[in-house]
């Protein structure tokens, strides 16, 4: 597995940076930010650092050099290396952006001027962090292919888990898989449901021990349905 580490001159180069307005654009980062996102992205194996899908094949625009506290807010962190992951647009963009309101509140203002050792431990945490957490001991994702078309289910596995399926809405992308699978609009929901998710069910095997990967077809029913 790659490991992603500063070399003297990367060091040298960041250390010029921070004397800017705006380290984080300066041009003395750029080949440095390239090379840790092609790295994040192996160590990640390809995924998101949030949602856990897959990245494969996605372009530079498509995928974003994600700090976990936003480096907006949490300047003095802008280069930690445990504070960058990489995400997928939607989960950077268009949900987390700059909110931190999952890091233990006792250090929102305390860690934002001086370094704190307590930002990279993972009780201090709500949602699964990329870097602190093993991800999928908390949250799982089921890739499933019917009829060609990709389906995804979480696997909800600890509280940090579950929250992180609320924080960053996974619900709805279970939603908009099952509508593309019936070959309707997202934004016109219906049709047959109740047997693409028998479908589901049915194909849904744990390669390794052959059990079911979802446990109840009323109880996930419910779940879809209730939207």
């Amino acid at each position: 597995m790659a490991i992603v580490i500063y070399t003297k001159e990367d060091r040298i180069n960041i250390s010029k940076a921070k004397l800017e307005k705006n380290p984080w654009d300066s041009s003395y980062v750029v080949n440095i930010k390239r090379k840790m996102k092609n790295e994040k992205r192996l160590i990640q194996g390809e995924v998101c650092c949030y949602c856990l899908r897959d990245t494969l094949g996605e372009g530079g625009f498509a995928l974003h050099l994600e700090h976990i506290l936003p480096k907006g807010v949490f300047g003095i962190y802008i280069f930690d290396l445990a504070n960058i992951a990489v995400s997928c647009v939607r989960c950077n963009m268009e949900i987390k952006r700059r909110d931190y309101s999952f890091l233990d509140e006792n250090l929102h203002e305390c860690a934002k001027n001086k370094w704190s050792h307590k930002v990279y431990d993972s009780k201090n945490y709500a949602i699964v962090h990329p870097n602190l957490d093993s991800a999928r001991e908390h949250i799982d994702i089921v890739s499933l292919r019917v009829d060609g078309k990709k389906f995804c289910f979480y696997k909800k596995k600890t509280k940090k888990g579950e929250a992180t399926f609320r924080y960053f809405k996974l619900k709805q992308m279970e939603i908009d898989d099952l509508d593309i699978l019936q070959g309707i609009s997202v934004s016109n929901p219906g049709g047959a449901v109740p047997e693409i998710v028998e479908r589901i069910f049915d194909e849904a095997t744990d390669s390794e021990s052959g059990n079911k990967v979802i446990g109840d077809t009323h109880q996930f029913m419910d779940t879809i349905q209730d939207r």
